[in-house]
């Protein structure tokens, strides 16, 4: 059985999905209905809200949670607040470059009054949050930039999960300590460019998917979803061991039957190359990648006359229902030459989880009873196992050397004491050594958790250090090593537990830690547990002669 990565793992049981894939969130050309259907096929399915008006997005989450039974609500906004509407100078402008391309194509040119509409593409404002309090949705994602802080607060007071695209490092940070998840969209990516940080309207940043997930997973703590260019199972595979822990697909299901774009669309896809799609402004005042129509190709593709975004498409759209050379935006990414039409969403959905998996292939294949009985739990429950069982096995060394320390066993009287001694301490050991056993065998069955390595090691070395002492009995020694093992357990515990009310932040702090070092770096508190059984046993004096050469005990003899 095919087992995706770790952190592709936690992904998927954070949210409740079967594969860490997310059907992109497209406004004009997908709805709930791809969204659904994506759902059903075990991804994340995503309903663009961007030109939905806020009365619309109710009945949208209504119809996908009756079609998609208990699939998590994931709702898509623009965020344009950083945009004031062109002034009559700019749009003049533009009318100027526009004008010789109406007479040619016979198109009358809008009113004064419709080139001041926002063409339906509003920002996240006032009814729009008041929609998604109504909703509660599991999932809030941002284009564009993250809205005002005060609509954050009220999406993120709805229990709303809270994404958000970044195009550069840049825009990471500056996200990282306000969202749940990065999306990492790279120049490859069809449609609208997220980028949110500088001059991005006439100069947007095109890094490459492949170069800026790494950098941007090595930047931040947060999870972080690839986006551009990943249109089938060899691009989701390749974005996971980039650590990403979920991949962002858009074009492959604009080629779903029940997308929503038009016949020509639908022949550029087929048709589409390598170097078939551009990056412009041209089309509606924002970076996005596409199709190119010949105002594209003579204006563009990034032309300094366009007005800002959303006030820019309302000037060509005359000209894209007069000619088909001057056709509307028709937005793709660069591996569109490789999507193929599969059906409706829920079958594209389900091809590209099977290519996925195929392209994994059963050499991932993780060797644990776990995955054959049930689902793997959460990472955090996993470490929490493991490191609950450490405490407890710490807490029966500790208590042994307690009461031993206390006299309840050297109180023992009796012509027997010794040879009772002896079989309590043999029970004792018999006792810890089983545990032991029990350990190894659940970090094993937990081997994807970040603490399960250091927690077998942190076992055995606690152990191995008890049973030098115990043969050298240096009894005050073993007591030193079994506390130290209780106290790293206590501690194991707390990192886990400290932040229970957001309990994927720990997993992705533990998952940080080894990141850069390959699949399991060692723990900071595992060299800290070190360190203690170290210094005890080279600072504590105490050494005691062997039972074998003690002079027996007065009472005992008597």
């Amino acid at each position: 059985m095919v087992v995706w990565p770790a952190l592709a793992r936690a992904m998927c049981a954070r949210y409740g999905v079967r594969a860490p894939i997310v059907q992109a969130p497209m406004a004009d050309a997908v709805d709930w209905r791809v969204a659904a259907g994506a759902a059903r096929a075990g991804v994340l399915g995503s309903i663009p809200c961007a030109t939905l008006a806020p009365d619309a997005i109710a009945p949208a989450a209504q119809n996908f949670r009756e079609t998609a039974l208990g699939a998590p609500l994931h709702l898509n906004f623009f965020t344009t607040h950083d945009a004031a509407a062109p002034t009559e100078a700019r749009q003049a402008r533009w009318m100027e470059e526009l004008a010789p391309y109406y007479k040619e194509a016979g198109a009358t040119p809008p009113s004064s009054a419709e080139l001041v509409a926002t063409n339906g593409r509003a920002s996240f404002d006032e009814a729009a949050c008041a929609a998604v309090e109504a909703v509660r949705p599991d999932i809030v994602s941002f284009h564009f930039g993250l809205p005002e802080d005060a609509l954050l607060d009220r999406v993120r007071a709805t229990g709303a999960s809270v994404w958000c695209t970044a195009t550069t490092v840049a825009e990471a940070h500056a996200l990282a300590r306000r969202v749940d998840v990065i999306i990492a969209q790279g120049a490859e990516a069809g449609g609208h460019r997220g980028s949110f940080l500088g001059n991005c309207y006439v100069k947007p940043p095109l890094v490459g998917t492949m170069a800026l997930v790494p950098q941007i997973v090595d930047a931040v703590s947060v999870p972080v979803i690839a986006a551009g260019g990943l249109a089938d199972g060899r691009g989701v595979v390749a974005a996971l061991a980039l650590g990403a822990s979920g991949v962002s697909v858009g074009t492959t299901f604009l080629r779903a039957n029940d997308a929503l774009i038009n016949d020509g669309h639908r022949a550029a896809l087929e048709s589409s190359r390598d170097d078939a799609t551009v990056v412009t402004n041209v089309y509606s005042g924002r970076p996005a990648r596409g199709f190119a129509n010949r105002l594209v190709r003579e204006l563009g593709p990034i032309s300094p006359a366009v007005p800002e975004f959303p006030w820019a498409s309302t000037a060509a759209k005359p000209l894209s229902t007069a000619s088909g050379e001057f056709h509307g935006s028709r937005w793709a990414g660069q591996a569109a030459a490789i999507a193929s039409p599969r059906g409706d969403g829920e079958a594209v959905a389900a091809w590209l989880v099977a290519d996925a998996e195929r392209v994994l292939g059963p050499g991932t294949t993780e060797i644990k009873l776990m995955v054959v009985l049930a689902p793997p739990p959460a990472p955090r429950l996993q470490a929490v196992a493991v490191s609950l069982c450490i405490n407890g096995g710490a807490m029966i060394a500790w208590a042994r050397h307690v009461f031993k320390h206390k006299g309840i066993i050297e109180g023992i009287e009796g012509p027997r004491a010794i040879e009772k001694k002896t079989e309590l301490d043999a029970m004792i050991w018999k006792i810890l050594s089983f545990w032991m056993v029990c350990v190894g065998v659940m970090c094993i069955l937990v081997a994807d958790s970040p603490l399960a390595p250091q927690a077998a090691m942190l076992v055995a070395t606690a152990h191995f250090v008890e049973m030098y002492f115990k043969s050298q009995a240096a009894e005050r020694k073993i007591r030193q090593a079994a506390l130290g093992n209780m106290i790293l357990g206590t501690f194991l515990v707390m990192t886990l537990l400290m932040d229970y009310r957001r309990p994927e932040r720990v997993t992705s702090q533990l998952d940080e830690t080894h990141k850069s070092s390959g699949r399991h770096a060692r723990h900071p508190l595992f060299w800290l547990f070190i360190i203690f059984v170290g210094c005890s046993g080279i600072l504590s004096p105490a050494q005691r002669t062997p039972p074998s050469a003690e002079a027996p005990d007065a009472s005992l003899v008597a």
